[in-house]
């Protein structure tokens, strides 16, 4: 009979951990957080730092976003020998590590034409046969690769929900077919995710760089001997996806103005009509975050002042559309500097709350509640499993 108590004890116990580690475990997501700091009087006016933290939070083994990607690669006569094996093998290990199953990947050439040389699949095999299967051509149809990736990552083959991405690699400058930056702008409108690199001193840094997504998302690899770490990198971030599409607008309130130069991260437009600013930040991985900084010049203020509010909004990891906010917060004014002294410029900071606007509910309540459910049972379960215990053998 002890043995029998013990064991559904032991099970029990066994049991809630499963549970309460399932519950612990979030789907990857974005939360934004808002801080307004060092209020100081300055000869143009009151002034105020803004800090704005972008964090992608969540378990990347619960459920990170798939992807179909589609490897792009420039097979020119600039790239034959060392340089095109040396890509074969680096594309072919960025095969081995991806998630095929949820993930796709298919394989595009460019040199004087443009073609799909392997379809979007989940056949690893079949991707590093297509790639060990391209030799060198003459000139350079950069934009004839990007349409033809593009074409199959809006074909039948597409999981919907999967985020397309083109990883393109080039050696030189285009010099047949379509415009690559023409044919980027158009693929990126259509919600493609482009990631280019650049090989060798030959490369056109300049169009590449306005082919990718994002200034993060170009890569210069200095030889081919570079070209393994990089797509190992793009592969890692692929895998470990939080999100895509992160787009950060902070809108000044009518008493704020920005103060030039002093951004930590330049924005990537502004309006100077609505006083908003915006970043695209493109892609998070898990763990990842971001943060920018930047000096506000406050008017007729008093005691307080209000500061707008700072949303971030991205494709989260199920391919749906998400919002977060940072509410509109109050910081302090030069001139509660002036009648408090000894008070620090964030002890009137408001607390930013983070809320998801496009769920209406907060991400982390629902599991806290359940793991202290969960803990709840298994206390209770050791308890009246004790007092069974103690007057079976008192």
């Amino acid at each position: 009979m002890f043995k029998r108590i013990v064991g559904v004890l032991f099970s029990t116990v066994l049991f809630v951990m499963l549970l309460t580690g399932i519950a612990l475990a979030q789907d990857p997501d974005i939360v934004i957080d808002k801080t307004i700091s060092d209020t100081r009087e300055t000869a143009d006016g009151c002034v105020s730092t803004i800090t704005i933290t972008v964090e992608a939070v969540g378990d990347a083994s619960v459920a990170a976003a798939p992807v179909d990607t589609m490897l792009v690669i420039d097979n020119s006569g600039s790239m034959d020998g060392q340089k095109l094996k040396d890509a074969q093998t680096a594309a072919s290990d960025f095969v081995d590590n991806m998630n095929l199953g949820a993930d796709q990947v298919g394989v595009a050439q460019f040199a004087s034409s443009a073609s799909v040389v392997q379809q979007l699949t989940v056949d690893g095999n079949a991707a590093k046969n297509a790639i060990n299967s391209l030799s060198s051509g003459i000139t350079t149809n950069m934009g004839g690769g990007i349409n033809a990736a593009q074409a199959e990552l809006q074909s039948s083959h597409h999981k919907p929900g999967n985020l397309p991405v083109i990883a393109l690699l080039s050696d030189g400058h285009a010099n047949a077919g379509v415009d690559p930056v023409v044919a980027a702008a158009a693929a990126k409108s259509a919600g493609t995710h482009i990631i280019t690199i650049g090989l060798g001193s030959g490369a056109d840094e300049t169009t590449l760089k306005s082919v990718a997504s994002t200034p993060n998302d170009y890569h210069y690899a200095p030889t081919s001997a570079e070209l393994n770490g990089i797509y190992q990198s793009i592969g890692t971030t692929l895998n470990t996806l939080a999100a895509s599409n992160v787009v950060v607008q902070e809108v000044l309130s009518s008493l704020a103005n920005y103060v030039p130069g002093t951004f930590s991260v330049d924005p990537t437009s502004i309006s100077d009509a609505d006083k908003k600013l915006t970043w695209n930040i493109g892609l998070m991985t898990v763990g990842q975050t971001w943060v920018v900084s930047f000096d506000i010049l406050q008017e007729d203020v008093g005691l307080t002042s209000v500061v707008d509010e700072s949303k971030v909004s991205y494709t989260n990891s199920k391919g749906q559309q998400s919002e977060k906010i940072s509410p509109k917060t109050e910081c302090l004014g030069c001139e509660g500097l002036a009648v408090t002294p000894g008070l620090e410029s964030g002890d009137l900071s408001a607390d930013v709350a983070s809320v998801n606007l496009s769920a209406g509910t907060l991400p982390d309540t629902g599991a806290n509640m359940a793991v202290f459910g969960l803990i709840g049972v298994a206390l209770i379960t050791i308890g009246c499993t004790s007092l069974m215990l103690r007057k079976r053998f008192n």
